[in-house]
């Protein structure tokens, strides 16, 4: 039994900790965070990261098996894409991958929180598309990472 309790503390010290990520400059933070409507035919999606979860943990997300980057907590990326358009929005875990569909129209811009869960052997990572009413207040006061560095 104490075994299986120290087991478990020494596991959530270890997810507990801070993962780190290469971050943009606090200009171009500020400038992703004015939410301005996308250039002429695409469309943008906010990818963040807000959990006490799993904060040791680093997870790459992609856009139509591209990389857009690798998350870490309390952190976003801005992602151009086609509008108009199904794109596929993928993530990894321990052992899987998540993938969701989003259309995005054009002009639009399209918030998606990736979300840390703990199971019994290993985290996983999953995608969910939000309001962005929620979404940018969320973002709020997250930092800007610099995309293209995924495993």
């Amino acid at each position: 039994m104490l075994k299986n309790i120290a087991l478990t503390l020494a596991s959530a010290f270890l997810l507990s900790g801070c993962a780190s990520v290469p971050l943009a400059t606090p200009e171009d933070t500020a400038l992703a965070k004015t939410f301005a409507s996308p250039p002429s035919g695409k469309a943008a999606i906010y990818f963040y990261r807000d959990s006490f979860m799993g904060q040791a943990l680093k997870r790459d997300i992609s856009v139509d098996g591209k990389c857009v980057g690798k998350t870490a907590n309390n952190m976003f990326f801005y992602s151009l894409v086609d509008g108009n358009k199904d794109h596929r929005l993928s993530t990894e875990g321990e052992t899987t991958r998540h993938d969701i569909s989003l259309f995005t129209a054009v002009g639009k811009n399209y918030f998606v929180q990736q979300q840390i869960t703990m199971g019994v052997w290993s985290a996983s990572s999953k995608l969910k598309v939000v309001s962005e009413e929620q979404g940018t207040k969320e973002i709020q006061g997250l930092k800007l990472a610099v995309s293209g560095n995924c495993s």
